[in-house]
């Protein structure tokens, strides 16, 4: 009985201290994120490995007005926008498919710690029923991956 009780209450404790997640009230703050665009083409029927378009650093501002999570870059509080965190999490998987193109993404947000999280999005855009020439002018993969830490 002693081991069942011992056995039941670990479970209970492992179950409380599930995996952490990245919440508005964590991001409330000064960050310095680190960003690379990576894009890959398609040529003979598969997408190619990953070529690095940009790269570079940015300082980001997250804060709260009226119940809303605010955004800024590089101190702009001029030009702040919403930033809705569940909006971006119902991205992941989403499949469209607009004028023979079809776009999916995939979303990942991951929590490090309470002062470092990572952001990664890719956007595969496919041609449908293409010739290999629209095939290679319209298909590609984009990817963003973003680490930030906190600053402030």
């Amino acid at each position: 009985m002693k081991k069942f009780l011992l056995l039941s209450l670990i479970g209970i404790t492992l179950v409380a201290c599930g995996k952490k997640k990245i919440t508005n009230e964590m991001l409330v703050g000064e960050w310095s994120c680190h960003y690379n665009d990576l894009r890959a083409p398609w040529k003979d029927g598969q997408f190619l490995d990953y070529i690095n378009e940009q790269n570079g650093s940015v300082k980001v501002h997250y804060y709260m007005q009226d119940n809303t999570l605010m955004m800024s870059y590089n101190d702009n509080s001029d030009h702040a926008s919403p930033f809705n965190l569940d909006e971006l999490l119902a991205m992941n998987g989403i499949e469209e498919i607009v004028s023979n193109l079809k776009t999916k993404n995939i979303v990942e947000l991951n929590y490090i710690s309470n002062d470092e999280f990572n952001f990664n999005e890719i956007q595969e855009v496919t041609y449908l029923y293409g010739t290999n020439a629209q095939e290679e002018n319209y298909n590609v993969k984009l990817k963003s991956e973003l680490a930030c830490k906190r600053i402030q």
